[in-house]
């Protein structure tokens, strides 16, 4: 297995738990890495990128992996996304949740 660095590319869009929806996001850091298999005759790559949001500047990890006998490669992101907000009504409830309401807004 080797690992190489290769160059961040500076923008990149990627869904937003915080803003909602597909933002642009800086990628600040990358790191990918090469496996083969010469036996079995296999080989893949995975890439990976911290990204940050240009929005609400939150972090995330974004991970791109492929294998040779896929078209496409899988894309899986860290926290993932979701696609719910939390209602408006919510926060005007006065209930002692402010530890599972950071909580859950972390997923």
């Amino acid at each position: 297995m080797t690992t190489t660095m290769i160059p961040a590319v500076p923008k990149g869009k990627a869904h937003c738990n915080t803003c909602g929806g597909d933002r642009n996001h800086d990628v600040l850091h990358t790191e990918q890495t090469s496996w083969h298999d010469d036996e079995q005759e296999i080989y893949g790559s995975d890439r990976y990128e911290t990204l940050k949001c240009c929005g609400c500047e939150g972090i995330k990890l974004r991970h791109i992996s492929h294998f040779f006998e896929y078209d496409e490669p899988k894309v899986y992101y860290f926290p993932p996304a979701i696609f719910r907000q939390i209602p408006e009504w919510f926060t005007g409830l006065r209930l002692n949740l402010n530890p599972k309401i950071s909580l859950l807004k972390s997923f």
